[in-house]
C-alpha cells in the first residue's frame, strides 16, 4: 500500500527516472512497460511521445499554487481565459485555481502514475508548450497526435492508460459537482492510480495543509471535504 508521504509528494521513494527513446520521465516503476507500449505505438504512426510533466513534489505544487494565489501566475477560467487579477478572493479564488491546478498534497502527479504528454515530432524550433485545449484541437499543433491517441486509448484498455480529466467528466459538463477542466494531454496509469485513490487519507491531508505555508489556507481547510469530492475524486 502506498504511504501518505508518497501520495502527497513528500517522498520520492516510489518513483525513478525512466528513459526510453524520446521518453524521459520520473515515474512509478510499474508504469514503465505501459509507457514503452505507448511510445512504440506512437512511433509507428510518426509521433514522438514527449513527457512535459511527470512526478511533481509537494513543494513544486506548492510553488505553483502560491504563485497563482498571489497573482504572480495567471488563473484561467473554464475557457482558458485569464481572470483579471484581484477580481476573485477567498473560496472563489480557491475554486478558480483548482480548475487547472491541483491542491498541493492531492496532485495525481505526486503518485508517479500520471503524465502530461505531447507529440515531440510536432514541436517547431522555439515553440513553448502551453498545455491548452487549443493545442489538442483538430487544427492545433498536437491535433493529429490526439486524433490518433483518443481511439488508441479506447482500443487498448489493457495497457492501463486513461484520461482522468476527460470532457465527459469535467467541469465543462458538471460544474456543480466536478471542478477540474478537461485535460486531454493528461494520462493516468490506472493500476497505480487506483491504489493511491483507495489509500488516500483526508485526515493526513488536513494536517499537512494546516502545517504548510500555503496561501488561502483557511479557505482550503474550511472547504476541504468539498475539494476532495469535486477536485480530487475522479467520476466513474
Amino acid at each position: 500500500m502506498p504511504t501518505f508521504e508518497c501520495m502527497s509528494g513528500q517522498s520520492e521513494n516510489h518513483v525513478r527516472l525512466f528513459e526510453y527513446g524520446s521518453v524521459k520521465a520520473v515515474v512509478h516503476p510499474e508504469m514503465e512497460p505501459a509507457l514503452k507500449i505507448l511510445a512504440d505505438a506512437a512511433k509507428k504512426q510518426g509521433f514522438e511521445v514527449k513527457v512535459v510533466s511527470c512526478f511533481r513534489s509537494f513543494d513544486q505544487q506548492l510553488a505553483i499554487w502560491n504563485a497563482k494565489a498571489c497573482g504572480k501566475r495567471p488563473v484561467l477560467d473554464i475557457l482558458e481565459r485569464p481572470i483579471r487579477k484581484g477580481t476573485l478572493h477567498g473560496w472563489s479564488l480557491v475554486e478558480a485555481i483548482l480548475r487547472w491546478s491541483a491542491l498541493p498534497g492531492t496532485s495525481r502527479h505526486h503518485w508517479g502514475s500520471d503524465l502530461d504528454i505531447v507529440d515531440g515530432a510536432a514541436l517547431a524550433g522555439g515553440y513553448k508548450v502551453q498545455l491548452t485545449q487549443q493545442e489538442t484541437a483538430p487544427d492545433g499543433v498536437f491535433g493529429a497526435f490526439h486524433q490518433w491517441l483518443t481511439p488508441w486509448l479506447v482500443q487498448n484498455p489493457e495497457v492501463g492508460f486513461t484520461r482522468p480529466y476527460s470532457h465527459e467528466s469535467s467541469a465543462a459538463l458538471h460544474p456543480s459537482r466536478y471542478g477540474v477542466a478537461p485535460e486531454p494531454w493528461h494520462l493516468s496509469y490506472r493500476p497505480v492510480a487506483e491504489a493511491c485513490e483507495k489509500a488516500y487519507s483526508t485526515g493526513d491531508l488536513a494536517a499537512l495543509i494546516a502545517s504548510s505555508r500555503i496561501e488561502l489556507k483557511s479557505d482550503i481547510l474550511a472547504h476541504l471535504d468539498e475539494i476532495i469530492e469535486r477536485f480530487v475524486k475522479v467520476p466513474t
